[in-house]
């Protein structure tokens, strides 16, 4: 190995190291097909139009209306039980409701 080599592999090594981690996903592909299916289908409120950033952890002003996860959602994403939700448009934000943060954003899905 040159001289040249050792540091540049040392410098990218501790860059590397430094890099976060990269989340765990929170929904299976699957999962995130079957929940925008189901909230499509039940959602009877009307879309939300509202002024904020709508991605994962964005947090939800407290005059945003959460709907409640329906129970079939969350016999799908256990890990989603007492979580709400809010449809803007055709993508479903997924909302953990004491933080009001965003936890995943997924498209609406028809059968």
């Amino acid at each position: 190995m040159s001289k040249i080599g050792a540091p540049m592999i040392f410098a990218l090594g501790a860059l590397l190291a430094a890099a976060p981690a990269v989340a765990a996903e929170l929904l299976s592909a699957e999962q995130q097909v079957k929940l925008g299916q189901i909230i499509t289908d039940q959602n009877k409120a009307a879309p939300w139009t509202g002024g904020f950033a709508l991605a994962r952890d964005a947090t939800v002003p407290a005059d945003v209306k959460l709907e409640t996860l329906p129970e079939a959602a969350q016999q799908t994403a256990p890990q989603l039980r007492g979580f709400g939700y809010l449809v803007v448009e055709e993508q479903i934000a997924l909302v953990e409701p004491q933080s009001r943060k965003i936890v995943e954003v997924i498209p609406r899905w028809r059968k």
